[in-house]
């Protein structure tokens, strides 16, 4: 409670000063409540850092572990839904991720920071001293995959199969779908062949993080779960990968309609809202997943983002998109 009360001490007339900004940038004459708290146990159990509650007209936002910055972009974020509220254009549904509310608060909130960072450039300063996150593809990056997608008709029938590589520039006809059950497979994923230069790079790279307690290595796949979750992990090690202390983020057990490159990218902005991190890297065979994570550098303006493209052969390049 005391690094909150210190928290709340240090960053009382800023938050004041910046409530002020954006109430202004967006329109908005009476703000409502805002309610700052400091409980760790709640974000995770959430999975939010902050929320609007329409029927109170209030917003909170937890502030457990994270820089002043993050802490004002969710204000941004959730002061939008306020507007939106007053507007009435909030629903049941506006909250779901992708949605023209969510994307419109993520808009404004990043442009709100963007703005108020370029005439008040001392609230970065202390975020200086955060981390780096590394986040690795696995499919084509740190793994050779043999594994392939089925295409199936609307009747279920079978009518093409698409390596990894076809899958990324594939486009489903209508009223047809995937069938993902060849990635599913810890069997086949245990028979995979490492592609060693990226493998290298991972464990260098994890090596040093394990050193700095602010950083963090996570691999951001776009499978989903796996049939046998230890015979997975078991392939890890068996190649001298300390995958206990990596946390494997699965895509595709994220349920909507949007892409690969949009899921994969609401992963990384999950981890960023933490507030821990100064650098975001990400390592992918797939151009359309680096364009979508560099996008998210307009929401996290403090943050530099670099985007490394992995040929076949595992071997990266800055990507500075297209």
């Amino acid at each position: 409670m005391k690094k909150f009360k210190q928290f709340l001490n240090e960053s009382k007339n800023d938050m004041h000063h910046f409530v002020g900004f954006a109430c202004h940038h967006l329109g908005i004459a009476n703000p409502p409540k805002i309610h700052l708290i400091d409980d760790k146990a709640q974000a995770k159990k959430n999975k939010s850092f902050g929320g609007y509650h329409p029927e109170h007209k209030a917003i909170y936002v937890n502030t457990a572990g994270r820089h002043k910055v993050d802490v004002m972009r969710t204000i941004a974020h959730e002061l939008t839904h306020y507007k939106q509220d007053v507007e009435n254009r909030i629903h049941a549904e506006s909250g779901a991720t992708g949605s023209d509310i969510e994307n419109e608060a993520n808009a404004e909130a990043g442009i709100i920071m963007r703005n108020y960072g370029r005439t008040n450039p001392n609230i970065f300063e202390s975020a200086a001293h955060a981390g780096a996150l590394h986040a690795f593809d696995i499919d084509g990056t740190l793994m050779h995959t043999t594994a392939k997608v089925h295409v199936m008709n609307n009747k279920g029938q079978h009518v093409g199969s698409l390596t990894h590589s076809e899958f990324n520039a594939h486009k489903l006809p209508p009223n047809h779908h995937y069938d993902f059950s060849e990635f599913r497979s810890s069997d086949k994923f245990e028979h995979e062949k490492p592609i060693h230069p990226m493998m290298r790079k991972l464990k260098a790279i994890h090596k040093t993080v394990k050193q700095h307690p602010n950083s963090k290595v996570i691999m951001a796949t776009a499978r989903s779960n796996f049939d046998n979750k230890e015979k997975f992990l078991n392939t890890w090690r068996k190649h001298g990968v300390d995958i206990d202390h990596i946390r494997v983020e699965r895509a595709g057990n994220i349920e909507t309609d949007h892409s690969t490159a949009q899921k994969k990218a609401q992963v990384i902005r999950h981890h960023l809202n933490s507030g821990k991190y100064r650098e975001a890297h990400l390592y992918d065979d797939d151009k359309k997943n680096l364009h979508e994570f560099l996008k998210l550098k307009h929401e996290f303006p403090h943050i530099d983002f670099h985007a490394h493209h992995v040929d076949e052969h595992g071997h990266s390049q800055e990507y500075k998109g297209e």
